[in-house]
């Protein structure tokens, strides 16, 4: 029969974590995708997203990250699906973003070279 001692041991040597990300998938109005470059590591081209603070939902982190990456304030937002990524021990959960207008009139780029709508 395991003492206490033993089962404080086990779980210990047994935590399980994940870090959870979001990101989201945004559409404007004429079906261009809203991607945005990351800002540290290989500056990379990506969708908008993050990582999710402790005690704060998934939909409060990716307003939060939305607004942080591209200045847009999101209300409609449905999800759309996980990804278990194993090998960075981590889960990414991607949502639709609904209801966003061109934020600029050139289609391929807005701002400081950080955020362009792919057509």
């Amino acid at each position: 029969m395991p003492t206490d001692r033993m089962v404080k041991r086990v779980r210990g040597a047994f935590n399980p974590k994940k870090e959870v990300s979001v990101m989201a998938w945004i559409e404007d109005d004429k079906g261009s995708v809203l991607l945005v470059r990351q800002v540290v590591g290989q500056r990379l081209w990506t969708l908008p997203g993050g990582k999710v603070k402790r005690n704060e939902s998934l939909k409060s982190a990716l307003k939060r990250e939305i607004r942080e990456e591209t200045g847009l304030d999101i209300n409609a937002i449905a999800y759309q699906q996980m990804y278990d990524r194993p090998k960075r021990g981590a889960v990414t959960v991607l949502f639709k973003v609904y209801g966003q207008k061109t934020l600029c009139s050139n289609a391929f780029s807005c701002g400081r070279n950080r955020r362009y709508w792919v057509l």
